[in-house]
């Protein structure tokens, strides 16, 4: 059934993904060799991905519970970077300090967002919020 619901879909842009621009600490666009604003693509929380790893984690979580352990914060964090690099899509302007552009890979995703806390800090709130997917 086909709903009319205008600005109410969050589902069909958490899949696609949507561009965020990085920002410096002074709030200001963080600028690429020529210019352009850094973008990291995000797919949002109403996405499949998402929904399926905060799923498997959940069930984790509940596993260890039940054989009397818990997960550390270590893991938790791990837990949390491995869906932020699941939700990466693509970036901009993201290049080597020669100006090479570097490819959008989980493992280069994981090296920013480890290596850049303000980064990852970023695409965790934009991706959390479902008003930055609401399409129309």
């Amino acid at each position: 059934m086909e709903f009319a619901l205008p600005g109410m879909d969050t589902r069909t842009r958490s899949e696609e993904g949507v561009a965020m621009e990085i920002r410096t600490l002074s709030g200001d666009p963080l600028l690429d060799k020529d210019g352009k604003p850094v973008r990291i693509t995000m797919r949002g929380p109403d996405s499949a991905i998402y929904r399926s790893l905060t799923r498997a984690q959940v069930r984790k979580r509940v596993q260890r519970a039940s054989s009397g352990s818990e997960t550390s914060p270590e893991e938790d964090e791990a837990d949390a970077l491995d869906i932020l690099v699941a939700l990466t899509v693509g970036w901009e302007g993201v290049n080597t300090p020669d100006g090479k552009a570097i490819d959008c890979t989980p493992e280069n995703v994981r090296a920013l967002f480890t290596n850049y806390p303000i980064i990852r800090e970023q695409a965790d709130s934009f991706a959390a919020s479902r008003v930055n997917f609401i399409k129309g």
